[in-house]
This record gives structure tokens, C-alpha cells and sequence, in this order.
């Protein structure tokens, strides 16, 4: 699902999974991931972990600490917050430093 902190799911066709911005609070990321079921697996439960990377509040996003999403109506990626260049890594996801 996530690469270089873009959210690949949403760059497939017909996938709608996304952050979501605006942030309702500073110390919060919301994200949305569409219903799926893994192919030939019969449980109707998935469990989904999360890695975290924590920088200080007042630190700006850039290449390394951004939340990017695929706006599948522009056909490209964008930021919860911070300049659309730091989204740059999502299509080669190739991770810049």
C-alpha cells in the first residue's frame, strides 16, 4: 500500500483510497483504504499494521516526511500538506534524499 509515503493503492484503476486532507488536528493523519478481499482467501477479516514515523510538529513536510495520495481526476499525486514537488518519488518510487 504505501512506498516512498505514497499511498500506491489509490493509483489503480477504480481505487479510491486516499489521506485525508485538510488535517482536523496537527498530531493527526487520516487515511482511507477501499473494501478488498484477497484472491482465493475466505476470511472476512484483515489485519493491517502500521510503521509511524514521528518528526517534530513544526517541521515542514519535504521528500523524506510527506503523506502523498494519486488524484486519480489531475492524474497526479498530491500532498496532505506542503508543496506538490515533494510528491515527486510516487510515480518512480524511488526515495530521495
Amino acid at each position: 500500500l504505501l512506498s516512498c509515503r505514497c499511498l500506491l493503492d489509490g493509483r489503480e484503476e477504480g481505487v479510491s483510497s486516499t489521506f485525508l486532507a485538510p488535517r482536523l488536528h496537527p498530531e493527526t493523519l487520516r487515511f482511507t483504504v477501499d473494501a478488498f478481499r484477497f484472491t482465493g482467501e475466505a476470511q472476512e477479516r484483515i489485519y493491517i499494521t502500521c510503521c509511524l514515523k514521528v518528526t517534530p510538529g513544526n517541521q515542514p513536510p519535504d521528500v523524506l516526511n510527506k503523506a502523498c495520495s494519486f488524484n486519480a481526476a489531475s492524474r497526479s499525486w498530491v500532498p496532505v500538506e506542503g508543496p506538490s514537488a515533494i510528491c515527486g518519488c510516487c510515480e518512480t518510487r524511488s526515495q530521495q534524499s
